[in-house]
């Protein structure tokens, strides 16, 4: 499954439908550059993907990163 991110106003139409009133978002879209699957892992390990890993023994967290590397260069190149 690709990553998938909702617009500004797809996410502001969901805030309104669950009652948030006059609603004011800030978009920026930061484009990164890696040079390699292993420095994406890395920035993603610093703090994206931590609340997945915390949930898993140790043992199986490289397993985990290395799936989402899998992942990640099937969806950059696919």
């Amino acid at each position: 499954m690709p990553w998938c991110f909702v617009s500004k106003e797809e996410y502001a139409g969901l805030l309104k439908d669950t009652g948030f009133l006059n609603v004011k978002l800030f978009y920026h879209d930061y484009r990164l550059v890696f040079g390699s699957v292993k420095e994406v892992l890395d920035w993603w390990s610093s703090a994206g993907l931590r609340p997945y890993l915390a949930m898993l023994p140790e043992p199986e967290q490289e397993s985990f990163k290395y799936a989402f590397a899998v992942q990640f260069e099937k969806n950059r190149t696919g």
